[in-house]
């Protein structure tokens, strides 16, 4: 089963983003519910696995961006930013978020 997990960086201060609720819930038809929700720690990072092992298929990642802007002070124009991966094969998956309050991206990490 494939393992998915996560960080997110704050590129406006240059350090990992500490606090940012994280949601992950199914996105076909197949599978309903959230499966978790956890924070970033003082790295930016989830420390276990999100959901420990999945299912093949396709799931949602929520980051609640505007939240974590306003603890820092700062209203954003991105609130929530919402990435839908496909987990296509048994194997990990990582997913790094680069964010602004104005501005959120990802890629395929390692």
């Amino acid at each position: 089963m494939p393992t998915l997990s996560t960080h997110v960086l704050d590129v406006v201060v240059g350090r990992p983003a500490e606090g940012v609720t994280v949601t992950l819930t199914p996105a076909d038809g197949d599978k309903t519910g959230e499966v978790v929700r956890a924070r970033t720690g003082v790295d930016g990072r989830i420390a276990e696995p999100l959901g420990g092992n999945l299912a093949i298929g396709i799931w949602k990642l929520s980051f609640a961006l505007g939240s974590y802007y306003a603890e820092q002070g700062t209203p954003a124009f991105v609130v929530n930013f919402d990435v839908t991966v496909a987990l296509g094969e048994e194997r990990h998956y990582h997913v790094p978020v680069l964010s602004t309050p104005h501005a959120a991206t990802t890629y395929l990490g390692t």
